[in-house]
């Protein structure tokens, strides 16, 4: 069942990477990318009612409610400045940049929770800031905004995922969850599209084809294969996998969109992989050891 988990896995991971590609081909045909964050979270709405009800009716707990608005706040904002980058970069650079957000999960648990870093993972982090200034380009502004949008969706997504550990969100079903997060995200960036008159359904159909698919893709189909992932590879192996998504990301976005990657991003790309990766690694042969030796104390006894 391993094997299953990481294909699982590497599936997601895939999914996960192509969708932005082909949902920032709409904007060539109208769209941009506000109309996108909204509409790829309602179309899946139907899909994820159907879904979460065959557990049953929906209920929440007053305590649920809010966590929920909390986490669902986060994610919007998260779609948001992550679209919003692409107008700026190429997605491949921009979901680098996003993927920024395990080491930042690391950094808020030390800030919040008082939880030690250790050696490697502040290591990993000044690595990453390195690589992150590789990005920059002071020769052109539109640049500079392009990153700091993505790495802000890096930060808000940190905030979620730590977020998420709430006890009444763990508990919650995934597509009663997904449901909900997807609600919250199609109405922040409806009410704020509304307001910027970024709202509009004049496209051609192949655009809304496109956003139909990867609404359904993300939101339904690579959750549910990396819920799978984890269930039956393990989280760690599911997290290295899962790297797989900014390169897939990259070569897409060069193949489909002609995304160009000059030398210094490139550099910059590798630096930040290699980090996660590095980090992602130790964590799972760590994990491993853990294992081991607590079989071997059983086995003593």
């Amino acid at each position: 069942m391993k094997r299953i988990g990481m294909l699982c896995a590497l599936f997601s991971a895939l999914i996960y990477g192509i969708a932005p590609v082909f949902g920032k081909m709409t904007f060539a045909w109208g769209n941009n990318s506000v109309n996108l964050t909204f509409w790829r979270a309602s179309l899946s709405l139907p899909i994820l009612l159907v879904l979460a009800l065959r557990k049953g009716k929906l209920s929440f707990s007053w305590q649920a409610i809010k966590d929920l608005l909390v986490a669902g706040g986060l994610q919007g904002l998260t779609a948001l400045t992550l679209s919003g980058s692409y107008v700026y970069m190429a997605v491949g650079t921009a979901t680098v940049l996003h993927f920024v957000y395990p080491l930042l999960v690391a950094l808020l648990c030390a800030i919040f929770y008082k939880q030690r870093l250790g050696a490697r993972k502040i290591g990993a982090l000044c690595v990453s800031v390195l690589g992150v200034a590789f990005f920059f380009d002071t020769s052109n502004p539109g640049n500079t905004m392009g990153v700091f949008l993505a790495m802000t969706s890096g930060v808000t997504f940190a905030g979620c995922i730590l977020w998420l550990n709430r006890p009444s969100l763990k508990e919650m079903p995934s597509f009663q969850f997904s449901l909900c997060v997807s609600a919250m995200v199609a109405l922040i960036s409806g009410v704020f599209g509304v307001c910027a008159g970024r709202i509009t359904m004049d496209l051609p159909s192949v655009a809304w084809w496109i956003m139909i698919a990867c609404s359904i893709a993300t939101m339904v189909c690579a959750l549910a294969l990396f819920k799978l992932g984890v269930r039956w590879a393990g989280a760690v192996e599911t997290s290295m996998i899962s790297l797989i998504e900014p390169v897939a990301t990259m070569v897409f976005g060069l193949i489909v969109l002609g995304d160009g990657l000059s030398l210094q991003k490139l550099i910059g790309c590798v630096i930040i992989l290699g980090s996660l990766f590095y980090i992602t690694f130790y964590e799972m042969r760590s994990r491993k050891a853990q294992g081991e030796g607590k079989t071997m104390v059983m086995e003593a006894e």
